[in-house]
Parts: C-alpha cells; sequence; structure tokens
C-alpha cells in the first residue's frame, strides 16, 4: 500500500522508484510549467507597426513634394491635408495586393501612387551622380558620367516600395 501524501523523505526506504517529493514535483512541473517568452517588465512594442507608420508618413511627405511642386502657391496646410487624404485613399486602395486579391485598379493604384511618390523623391535624387556613392561606384571602374537616368530609376523604385512598404509592414507580426 503507497504512503499517503504528505510523506517525509526519511520516512519512505528507498527500493528504486521515486520518492514521494520528486514525484510531486514532477506533478508541479507538469501542469504549471509554461514556456519564458520574454520579461514581464518589458512592454510588447509592435515594432513592424511603428515602422509601418514611419513610412506611411514617408509616403505623405513625397505626396506632398508632388502636390507642393505641381502648386507652388498652395498653403501649406491644404497641400498637407491634400497629401495625407490622397495617401489614406491610396492605401486603402492598395489593400487587396497584401490579401492576394487584387485587380486591375488595385494594380493601377499602386502604380499611380508609385509615380506620384517617385515625382516627390526626383527632385532630390536627380542628382545622385554627384554623391560620394556614385562617385566611388565610378571610381571602380564603371562610367563616370552618372546621368539622370539612375535618378530616376531610384525614384520609382524608391517610389513604388514606398507604395507598398506600409500595408506590407502592418501584416508583418
Amino acid at each position: 500500500m503507497p504512503p499517503e501524501y504528505p510523506v517525509k523523505i526519511t520516512d519512505m526506504p528507498f527500493n528504486g522508484k521515486p520518492k514521494p517529493n520528486d514525484l510531486m514535483l514532477d506533478e508541479i512541473l507538469r501542469t504549471n510549467a509554461q514556456p519564458i517568452t520574454r520579461r514581464a517588465s518589458m512592454p510588447d512594442v509592435p515594432y513592424f507597426k511603428v515602422a509601418s507608420v514611419i513610412v506611411w508618413f514617408g509616403a505623405v511627405y513625397t505626396t506632398y513634394l508632388m502636390i507642393a511642386s505641381l502648386q507652388p502657391g498652395t498653403p501649406l496646410s491644404i497641400a498637407i491635408g491634400v497629401a495625407i487624404a490622397l495617401q489614406f485613399v491610396f492605401t486603402m486602395a492598395e489593400k487587396p495586393i497584401m490579401h492576394g486579391r487584387a485587380g486591375i485598379f488595385t494594380y493601377a493604384v499602386f502604380l499611380f501612387d508609385a509615380l506620384i511618390n517617385a515625382g516627390g523623391l526626383y527632385p532630390a535624387l536627380a542628382n545622385v551622380g554627384k554623391t560620394p556613392t556614385a562617385q566611388m561606384l565610378a571610381s571602380a571602374g564603371t562610367s563616370p558620367d552618372v546621368g539622370s537616368l539612375a535618378g530616376v530609376i531610384l525614384s520609382l523604385a524608391i517610389g513604388a516600395v514606398i507604395a507598398v512598404a506600409p500595408e506590407s509592414l502592418w501584416k508583418q507580426r
């Protein structure tokens, strides 16, 4: 007949079976063990969502730059308001891309968004050939003349990334 709990270790002779205290410890560990994933004191920061918001405001800025170049006399508040509204509409219209349900309209909005972003970036990137990085690449054996084509290509590539990055980052965990 097994002894009743609680049993002191000294009350049970050793016969190759686990001691009652070991049995109790195993039962406690089996029922209460939970994996430790993070410290309780660390806040759960949604880093991808923060990055998504930062990139989204970058897209608002490039849209603002494009609007400001189209209408130089537009008041700042109106230009920023239009940029925020446009970027919000683009974001909502581009959501189907992230869900795998994109149609021709969604791709058209994405292309338009990418072009607007590229248009806002191009004035800054038109002189990319004068940057130290371009000069470094030119000294490594490539053509020393980096024309505005590099600025166009960079503007389009970065504009496309900015167009889709907020939705993609928001979806990450």
